[in-house]
């Protein structure tokens, strides 16, 4: 609260030497956002705030609308949504079953350049077993600034830099089999990887799937340097299979 000076007090005013601080305008700051908040056109809500950074935060977040899973084991279909009487799968009755709310980890970024090359491969439509493709939407939950959207499973599946060496050799010779497919597919969408390894093979059961499109990039437009980015692509795989079937880097 400011008074008037009285006469006794001295009006000077000292200059101070330090810079002035400019008050960062409140739609500028990277706010998290608090439970119970909805977001992808009211798609999830916010469960908890898991950690908040400068340009980053991760978030809980659960599906808004319930899930009817099937009763039967031999089907577990999970996507029977709410009026439907029996599995849409299989045509077990639904009676008695319990919903559930679909849990997934959200990352929520500031800046585009985070999460352009995954927007990318999100415009694309691609849609292949062997990808762990992340969906992707762009909202503006504070004002004008817009904030961008990866939806990631919760948990995340086992990356394969993660397991114990060396693996079973034909486990890893279907593992093999299955990305290389989906490499194929991503060449023929004419995108590459710089350089994959371990760290971008997620494995779920007995699936091993690519993900982490972040560092994936379009194959050059001379047909030349496409093909030895392809030829490239194909011997890290070979060398990343051979790591986790020897636990050794060299042949």
């Amino acid at each position: 609260m400011m008074t008037r000076p009285s006469s006794r007090q001295s009006t000077s005013v000292t200059k101070d030497s330090s810079p002035t601080v400019p008050i960062m305008a409140l739609e500028d700051i990277f706010r998290a956002l608090p439970e119970g908040a909805l977001l992808g056109s009211e798609t999830y809500y916010v469960a908890s705030v898991r950690s908040e950074g400068a340009s980053c935060n991760i978030y809980g977040v659960e599906e808004a609308r319930p899930m009817f899973p099937c009763p039967n084991l031999e089907c577990g279909y999970i996507e029977n949504p709410v009026g439907q009487r029996d599995c849409t799968s299989c045509g077990t009755s639904l009676n008695d079953v319990v919903p559930i709310h679909r849990r997934h980890q959200l990352l929520e970024y500031r800046d585009y350049s985070d999460v352009s090359m995954i927007a990318h491969v999100a415009e694309l439509g691609l849609s292949h077993p062997g990808l762990l493709l992340y969906p992707y939407f762009v909202e503006q939950p504070y004002g004008k600034k817009v904030r961008y959207y990866l939806v990631l499973p919760d948990p995340m599946p086992m990356l394969a830099s993660n397991v114990t060496l060396p693996q079973k050799t034909a486990r890893v010779l279907d593992w093999g089999a299955q990305l290389a497919e989906a490499m194929a597919y991503l060449h023929v969408h004419n995108l590459g990887w710089q350089k994959a390894g371990a760290t971008h093979i997620a494995l779920r059961d007995r699936q091993a799937m690519w993900v982490d499109f972040n560092t994936i990039q379009p194959l050059p437009s001379d047909m030349a340097e496409a093909v030895q980015q392809k030829a490239q692509d194909v011997a890290h795989l070979t060398e990343t299979m051979l790591y986790l079937a020897t636990g050794k880097n060299t042949y």
